[in-house]
């Protein structure tokens, strides 16, 4: 999702996103700007460089799943993000740039420099921004797409294992009465109401 129309500088009131990759300001229900979008990008990249989430936290036992959210946005702004020693010195300060709680102090927020600033930091040093922009960058691997469905990048452990299709409760289908689907674009209403249409 997105809004158009903001210039650096700019701020929004919000509430939308999947919420392990809020920013603070998100929660905190504060204005904001593209310092959501350097967040969020903080994010996706501790993930890819990790393997897992910055933002891991333990599940009440009382009620697990009305706990869950409360308790990753307590997470996000407050808990220390673990950085693995095995990350380069540029990885962790990159990481630790974008996952600034403070969105003035985190790079690429400055509304004079902004994007300026990330393609500065040491850790973008080898990459050509200008061939980026027009993709003509070669990708350091390029997975071979010439088989079959696709599935040759997958490990064979996983893309040997049997299909196990979810069974069908006809019960449930037959409970919906289609507010769950309010709003969608398209419903099929004859699989939905089976009975009706015999």
């Amino acid at each position: 999702m997105c809004k158009q129309g903001l210039e650096p500088g700019d701020t929004t009131s919000i509430c939308c996103g999947a919420p392990n990759y809020l920013a603070p300001e998100i929660i905190r229900g504060e204005e904001c700007g593209f310092s959501l979008d350097w967040w969020t990008l903080g994010v996706l990249l501790y993930e890819m460089m990790v393997g897992e989430s910055p933002f891991r936290f333990v599940k009440s036992s009382d009620n697990p799943d009305q706990n869950a959210n409360k308790n990753l946005l307590e997470v996000i702004l407050e808990r220390t993000i673990h950085l693995p020693p095995y990350l380069s010195i540029k990885a962790a300060t990159v990481l630790k740039s974008f996952l600034n709680r403070d969105p003035v102090e985190r790079v690429g927020c400055c509304p004079q420099r902004g994007f300026a600033d990330v393609q500065g930091h040491p850790f973008f040093q080898n990459l050509n921004w200008e061939m980026m922009e027009r993709k003509q960058v070669v990708p350091p691997f390029k997975p071979n797409m010439s088989g079959g469905i696709g599935l040759d990048n997958f490990d064979p452990q996983f893309a040997d294992e049997p299909v196990q299709l979810t069974p069908d409760d006809n019960d449930i289908v037959r409970k919906t009465d289609g507010c769950e689907f309010a709003g969608f674009e398209y419903i099929n209403r004859p699989t939905m109401y089976e009975e009706e249409w015999v």
